[in-house]
């Protein structure tokens, strides 16, 4: 397995693929979160609306739990001024079309 994931992510391969499955895991519990939120909101039924609400308050709390390990890590610094995140997008961006 680790052959697969250092060749899948170059030389850096413990990082990139940290920040890269904790990256795709937020934006799955972010989706699903909204998709059991919209569930929840066009459910006519009580008890479905309640049990689908459930999974939406899980999967945002998951969301959240992910986004502070991103910020713990480094990965995203949501409280710097936008123009640094803005150059920081940019040069993983750079970084990333180099690689392929």
């Amino acid at each position: 397995m680790t052959n697969f994931v250092s060749k899948m992510f170059s030389e850096k391969a413990d990082q990139s693929a940290d920040k890269t499955l904790a990256f795709a895991f937020m934006a799955a519990a972010g989706a699903s979160a909204q998709a059991y939120f919209t569930g929840a909101l066009q459910s006519t039924t009580p008890e479905v609306r309640a049990l689908l609400s459930g999974f939406a308050t899980q999967k945002a709390i998951e969301h959240e739990g992910i986004n502070g390990y991103l910020m713990q890590k480094g990965y995203i610094n949501p409280y710097d001024d936008s123009m640094h995140q803005l150059t920081a997008a940019e040069q993983n961006a750079q970084l990333v079309m180099g690689r392929h």
